[in-house]
């Protein structure tokens, strides 16, 4: 029960940084040379806009977290449907007070 409820404070933390016009969105850490990053690919990929973003991250659930110490960081996998009813799941990091980091993100199919 304590993991379900960690679970649904930090969803709700991701549900009010994307509902936050301040917010800072960033796609990965690593830019190549040609400016993209994983998840911009992956977004592109499955014709994931940045409003399907925005949508499903203000609805999400977080259905999973892991802490990976290579990284310093935990990753949490928010899920939802955007506007036309398709499921989506985004990996996402918190950096900061105001700044949510995009990992990866696919279509459920």
């Amino acid at each position: 029960m304590a993991k379900l409820e960690r679970h649904e404070a930090v969803a709700g933390v991701i549900q009010r940084l994307a509902a936050d016009w301040e917010t800072v969105w960033s796609f990965g850490s690593y830019v190549r040379a040609d400016g993209s990053t994983h998840a911009r690919d992956e977004m592109k990929a499955d014709g994931i806009d940045f409003a399907d973003l925005v949508y499903v991250l203000k609805h999400c659930n977080v259905i999973r977290s892991q802490y990976l110490p290579k990284y310093g960081e935990t990753r949490y996998r928010a899920v939802g449907k955007n506007v036309d009813g398709i499921r989506m799941t985004f990996i996402v990091t918190l950096r900061g007070a105001k700044n949510i980091e995009i990992v990866t993100a696919w279509v459920n199919r």
